[in-house]
C-alpha cells in the first residue's frame, strides 16, 4: 500500500512540476531496462497515462544513478532529464561535489529531492570463505559477530 501511495504522490508531483514549467513531456532517468527503478518509472508512467493529466512521461534508460544525476545536470531539454530516480549516496556525492568544486550554495544546486521512498539499508557482503558458509564445526562468521561485544 505504501508503494502505491508513493507512486501516486510522485506522479502528482511530476504532473504539477510539468504544469508549472509548461512542459508537455517529462523525461525521467530510470536506470536499466530490467532494474527496479525502471519498474517504478513504468508505474509512474501508467498512473499519469491513466489520469486526466495531459503530461507525457518519457522513460530514459541509463546505466544507473550516476548517469541519472548527470542527465539531471544537463540543461538541454531534449538530452537531459527532468526527474531522476537516484540512490541516496550518489545524490549526496554529486551534491557535495557541486557545493565544493563550483562553490554553489544549497539553494543553487541544479537539483533537489522531492520525495524519499526509503532509507537504504546497508548490506555487509562477505566472501564464502569468510562467512558465507558454515565451517566444519557449524560456526559461522554471522554467529561470531552476534556473540561479539564491541
Amino acid at each position: 500500500m505504501r508503494l502505491a501511495t508513493f507512486i501516486l504522490a510522485l506522479a502528482l508531483c511530476a504532473s504539477a512540476a510539468a504544469n508549472v514549467y509548461g512542459l508537455e513531456t517529462l523525461r525521467i532517468a530510470a536506470g536499466s531496462e530490467k532494474g527496479t527503478y525502471r519498474l517504478l518509472a513504468s508505474a509512474i508512467h501508467d498512473v499519469l497515462k491513466g489520469s486526466d493529466s495531459n503530461i507525457a512521461l518519457e522513460i530514459v534508460t541509463t546505466d544507473g544513478s550516476v548517469e541519472n544525476m548527470a542527465l539531471l545536470r544537463d540543461e538541454h531539454p531534449r538530452s537531459g532529464a527532468h526527474l531522476g530516480l537516484v540512490q541516496s549516496d550518489v545524490f549526496f556525492d554529486a551534491s557535495r561535489e557541486a557545493l565544493e568544486t563550483e562553490r554553489l550554495s544549497q539553494q543553487d544546486l541544479p537539483w533537489h529531492t522531492i520525495l524519499l521512498l526509503s532509507r537504504e539499508p546497508i548490506q555487509v557482503v562477505v566472501r564464502p570463505e569468510v562467512g558465507g558458509r558454515s565451517s566444519s564445526d557449524g560456526h559461522t562468521a554471522e554467529r561470531s559477530i552476534r556473540q561479539s561485544t564491541f
